[in-house]
């Protein structure tokens, strides 16, 4: 009889197929009973017996090859362990043959028992991480194939070191003909068949809960196993009845691993492209554990089936909705009054919608949608996020914006209004200024020229304001501009100055700002200089770049202000009054056109000689 299982999507055997399925395993196991109780006599060896060995455990290879596959498909590591298990076995056994035959019957017994015991671990491992859903979170395709990589690629060293061992006689004696198996190969075989028993238990256990013939196959093989290895705890000779009891059960394990083989492919439909389907859902992730998940998350999380009934409502969902799960589960969700699911929505990113809950809450929400076909039903699973917070700070976050911006445009306007007001004041002052200072002389000739200079200053604190104001409003759109041309029209903006120039044809990628760097460091130089500075303007010409240096012949900067020299609202030590605006502009700008600035000594080692301001341009391409 043949049935399709509701919980797994398998096929499963009726109860006939399983007994007929189990009897050689129960008649393997009254032979090992027996043969314990009573000496039954028997000695036969086969002439074909290696053989024998060989070609059923060639089934456990390729099977291992298609877990390896499966598993690169599923991305289930448990899958990795069983594999695993399954290859060492098939190699250890096949070696064993191969090795044993032609070197001596010791050899191949001790690569079949270590080989044994190292499949057995490794079955156990995989069966216990399946049963217990340890591993569930899918690796990507790299991550798997590292696993394989580890696990198969482990496998095989072990075996080979087993045969390397064993030809080379590091490993103890394990069996000697006609006496039978030594303390040390009966210590080994009872670990190998406790292992294998413990595997099958709990492969049956997962049996029970997923109700998977591959599962029932499986752990029948591994039966088979920990019996043979029984079986070859009381074998005397190579050709006695325990021998060949312990034959059967590999050869038994290895037509069950095959039948398994068979029935995976069967499942499929024949299709290797579905198998991984099939071995997906041999190994089902715990229901416990998606529960704990779905009942455990922030979020809303809602299943509804093919009519729009709630199959699944999580504790998120009715906090956030309003709705206990026992009014909800099993209804159509179209019934509810307030349903946060659009009618007809298909399959869609994350969009907010405003929602009221039936007890007048208003709330905003994150809702996604997405479709799905779990074991041919159409699914549909809603995630429902409460971003009211969020959606109340943005607000509050966008009206204080526009406060801050209608505040910005009242402070441009009223900095406009008075930099107009004062510029124009400053103009009718400094021609009054002049005049005084032609026709006054003595004492209060030096007051008019203290009134210029400070008429002077309040220009200069204009002029900063101002491109402070163009540095933040206006974007960066750096173009050639022609050095030479910015150096030399600076210079004739101090008529009395003692500037040395010589002249240095370059175009630099900058903006109409370049020129507030020139007028900031020879200003200074001028200023803070004394009469008698002298200023020097070099350029010379980098990989790339151009370097210019503005020095000057005044009172220098200190050692411990050079570092915070351009930072805002800093001046130097004996650089006379001031607020450092300039520097902190200057420095503002050559970072703006991708350079960077600099102040050293005149003469290395000599602050007191004077201060040499060097910063560097990049040169302007054709390309840009």
């Amino acid at each position: 009889m043949v049935s399709a299982d509701s919980s797994t999507g398998l096929v499963s055997q009726g109860p006939n197929w399983q007994m007929l399925a189990a009897a050689p395993v129960l008649l393997l196991a009254l032979v090992v009973a027996a043969q314990s109780f009573v000496n039954i006599p028997f000695d036969f060896v086969a002439p074909f017996q290696a053989a024998l060995n060989v070609l059923p455990n060639m089934g456990s290879v390729l099977l291992a090859v298609l877990v390896a596959w499966g598993t690169m498909k599923t991305g289930r590591l448990q899958l990795v362990w069983m594999g695993s298990g399954i290859l060492v076995l098939g190699l250890a056994i096949l070696l064993a043959n191969l090795v044993g035959t032609p070197i001596s019957l010791n050899n191949g017994v001790q690569i079949q028992n270590l080989g044994a015991v190292l499949a057995g671990a490794l079955h156990l491992v995989g069966a216990l991480l399946a049963v217990f859903s340890i591993g569930l979170a899918r690796p990507d395709p790299r991550q798997r194939a590292v696993a394989l990589a580890a696990g198969y690629g482990g496998s095989i060293a072990a075996v080979t070191l087993i045969v390397i061992a064993s030809t080379a006689g590091v490993i103890p004696v394990f069996f000697i003909p006609g006496e039978g198996g030594t303390a040390i190969r009966q210590v080994v075989i009872t670990l190998a068949a406790g292992l294998f028993a413990a595997a099958a238990l709990v492969v049956f256990i997962n049996y029970i809960r997923s109700r998977s013939s591959f599962q029932y196959l499986y752990g029948l093989a591994l039966a088979l196993l920990a019996l043979g290895q029984i079986a070859y705890l009381l074998t005397l000779s190579r050709g006695d009845l325990m021998a060949w009891a312990g034959r059967a059960g590999q050869w038994g394990a290895s037509l069950y691993f095959l039948l398994a083989l068979l029935l995976i492919l069967r499942l499929s439909g024949g299709r290797t492209a579905d198998v991984h389907y099939v071995l997906d859902h041999i190994f089902p992730p715990s229901s416990k554990g998606y529960r704990f998940l779905i009942e455990s998350s922030p979020d809303a999380i809602i299943g509804l089936d093919a009519g729009g009934n709630v199959l699944v409502w999580n504790a998120a969902a009715e906090s956030i909705l309003g709705y206990s799960s026992r009014e909800v589960v099993g209804r159509p969700i179209r019934d509810l009054e307030s349903n946060p699911v659009p009618e007809g929505s298909g399959t869609q990113e994350p969009g907010e919608i405003f929602f009221r809950r039936r007890d007048g809450r208003e709330m905003w929400l994150e809702v996604s949608v997405a479709h799905y076909t779990v074991r041919g039903s159409p699914i549909t699973t809603v995630n429902i996020r409460d971003v009211t917070d969020r959606k109340q700070a943005e607000e509050e976050r966008r009206q204080l914006y526009e406060k801050l911006e209608d505040a910005h445009r009242e402070a441009n306007l009223y900095l406009d209004i008075m930099t107009h007001d004062i510029r124009n004041a400053n103009t009718v002052t400094t021609m009054y200024a002049d005049l005084m200072v032609e026709i006054l002389e003595g004492e209060p000739g030096a007051y008019a020229e203290k009134l210029r200079g400070s008429v002077e200053k309040s220009n200069e604190i204009l002029r900063n304001v101002a491109t402070i104001r163009r540095l933040q409003e206006e974007p960066s759109l750096l173009v050639p501009v022609n050095l030479d041309t910015v150096v030399r029209k600076e210079i004739e903006t101090f008529p009395g100055a003692s500037i040395r120039y010589e002249g240095a044809p370059a175009e630099v990628r900058a903006d109409g700002l370049l020129s507030e760097v020139f007028a900031n460091l020879i200003g200074n130089a001028v200023k803070f200089g004394g009469p008698d500075v002298e200023v020097t303007i070099r350029v010379s010409e980098l990989d790339g770049e151009v370097e210019v240096s503005v020095e000057d012949t005044g009172p220098g900067v200190p050692d411990d202000v050079k570092e915070r020299l351009f930072r805002r609202l800093e001046r130097g030590k004996a650089r006379g009054p001031g607020k450092g605006l300039g520097l902190f502009i200057s420095r503002m700008l050559i970072e703006r056109y991708g350079g960077e600035i600099r102040v050293e000594d005149r003469v290395p080692g000599h602050p007191e000689e004077g201060a040499a301001f060097r910063f560097t341009l990049r040169k302007s391409t054709q390309d840009g």
